[in-house]
């Protein structure tokens, strides 16, 4: 009898740690799974934020560009020829103070680039083409089928006709709408226009 109630003892304990032991597992179970849960719901919280954020920097990237944009519209390079003989002062001063800066190297480019969307842009790109090859700008790697300029000096076409970075440029076509100078007898300039295009690494007047 003593045995029986020893052993009924014995499994009453087994069973108790058993169950136990099963209950501590189900709590662990059950913390891992929230956890889970936890970190599931604060990695869409995260993700959202990043999201959020992204949008944010895209929006104000882009309002600083319309604002930069309507800005270079309205200002007097995109107004005036650059490249004429009343610009000179002003064109080397502004050549001393950018040729090393890359950001405004990069706008340059991005102006020169922009004449093929936008007419708009079409005499500020001339300049910026123009102070990009007088400063020896390496422009090679630009895409320069369908640029549009305007106004540029023949002196600066002839610079941009042989400089040596376009040596590479193959098939690629540029338009561009030059207005020559006619001084005989100091009377107003006679505008010609002449138009040239970058055909396989020659320039052809048509």
């Amino acid at each position: 009898m003593n045995r029986k109630k020893t052993c009924m003892k014995f499994q009453f304990k087994q069973q108790h740690l058993m169950n136990e032991f099963s209950l501590r597992r189900l709590n662990c179970q059950k913390k891992v799974k929230f956890q889970m849960v936890v970190q599931h719901f604060l990695s869409l919280s995260i993700l959202k934020n990043i999201k959020e954020i992204e949008t944010r920097f895209i929006q104000n990237d882009f309002k600083k560009t319309i604002i930069l944009l309507q800005q270079v519209s309205e200002h007097d390079f995109n107004k005036n020829d650059y490249s004429s003989d009343n610009y000179i002062v002003i064109r080397q001063t502004l050549i001393k103070k950018i040729s090393k800066n890359q950001k405004i190297i990069k706008l340059l480019q991005f102006l020169v680039l922009l004449t093929t969307i936008d007419q708009k842009f079409i005499q500020c790109g001339s300049n910026s083409l123009s102070l990009l090859v007088e400063m020896k700008i390496d422009i090679k790697k630009l895409c320069l089928k369908n640029i549009r300029i305007k106004n540029s000096q023949t002196k600066q076409i002839e610079n941009f006709k042989s400089q040596k970075n376009l040596m590479n440029l193959r098939k690629q076509k540029i338009i561009i709408n030059m207005h020559k100078k006619n001084n005989d007898n100091n009377q107003s300039f006679q505008q010609k226009s002449h138009y040239y295009i970058i055909h396989q690494q020659n320039f052809i007047q048509l």
